[in-house]
């Protein structure tokens, strides 16, 4: 597990903070969680896993632009919103559960998503989206 120190060693980079991109970055989380519902509605449930982590990892980047935050590591992503953000752990911690699932599931064999499995990664997007969309206002 990487410590925020290697994060900002090798994966992350100070900057200016950029709301406009933050603010970009939340519409481009939330059109990813459409696609997802698409995707859910038509039993593509492998897809609804990436469009859920790409939610969710939009979403974040969002904190990361308004803080002046430049990633370079979707692995610091998760280190740095809990070093930055100790009351959203838990939330850190569902971004990079679905982290290492999308990577199974993007390059892994014989991967199979559950309906059940899909229709949870939708509804942690939408609550993800949603409290990462609330630390940029």
């Amino acid at each position: 597990m990487k410590t925020i120190d290697d994060c900002f060693r090798r994966g992350l980079r100070r900057t200016n903070p950029d709301i406009d991109s933050a603010k970009r970055s939340v519409l481009t989380a939330q059109k990813h969680l459409k696609e997802a519902d698409v995707t859910f509605g038509a039993k593509a449930y492998s897809s609804t896993i990436i469009s859920s982590y790409e939610a969710m990892f939009h979403a974040a980047r969002a904190v990361l632009f308004k803080d002046g935050i430049k990633e370079h590591s979707h692995v610091c992503i998760p280190v740095y919103l809990k070093d930055a953000y100790p009351e959203f752990e838990s939330y850190a911690n569902v971004l990079d559960t679905y982290r290492i699932y999308r990577e199974k599931v993007a390059y892994g064999l014989d991967i199979e998503v559950l309906e059940e499995e899909a229709r949870d990664a939708i509804e942690n997007a939408g609550e993800f989206v949603k409290i990462m969309g609330a630390i940029i206002k």
